[in-house]
C-alpha cells in the first residue's frame, strides 16, 4: 500500500472528497451547507503559497485523510492563528499514525513558509 501526503493543489480532483469529509465531521450538525465548505476549500486551492493550505493523504491514489492549515476561523481570538484544522482520517486507516503524519507535515510545510508557530 502506497501512502502519500500531498498538497491538495496537486490533487484538485480530491476537493469534493475533502470538503465532504470536513463537512460530515465538523459542520453538518451545525446546519452549514456542504456548498459552503466546498467553496472554502476552493478558495484555499486558489492560494498559490502561504497560509491557508490543505494536505491530503492518499492510499493507492484514494483519499484517506486530510488536514488544513488556516490563518484563523475564530475572529475573537486572532492571536491563536495560524493553526492546524480539520484533521481527519478515514476509519479503516486509523491507528496507523496517519493523523500524526498529517500534523507533522503541516507543521513542516508551515515552517518552510516562515510560520514561527502553529
Amino acid at each position: 500500500m502506497a501512502l502519500d501526503i500531498v498538497d491538495l493543489r496537486e490533487r484538485p480532483h480530491h476537493v469534493d472528497a475533502v470538503a465532504e469529509r470536513i463537512w460530515n465531521a465538523f459542520w453538518k450538525h451545525h446546519g452549514t451547507p456542504l456548498a459552503t465548505l466546498r467553496d472554502g476549500i476552493a478558495a484555499i486551492m486558489k492560494n498559490a503559497q502561504g497560509v491557508p493550505f490543505a494536505l491530503v493523504a492518499e492510499s493507492d491514489g484514494q483519499v484517506c485523510g486530510n488536514t488544513l492549515v488556516i490563518a484563523n476561523d475564530e475572529p475573537a481570538k486572532p492571536e491563536l492563528g495560524p493553526w492546524v484544522a480539520a484533521v481527519w482520517v478515514d476509519e479503516p486507516m486509523r491507528g496507523r499514525g496517519l493523523a500524526r503524519a498529517l500534523i507533522d507535515e503541516a507543521v513542516r510545510r508551515a515552517g518552510t513558509l516562515g510560520v514561527p508557530r502553529l
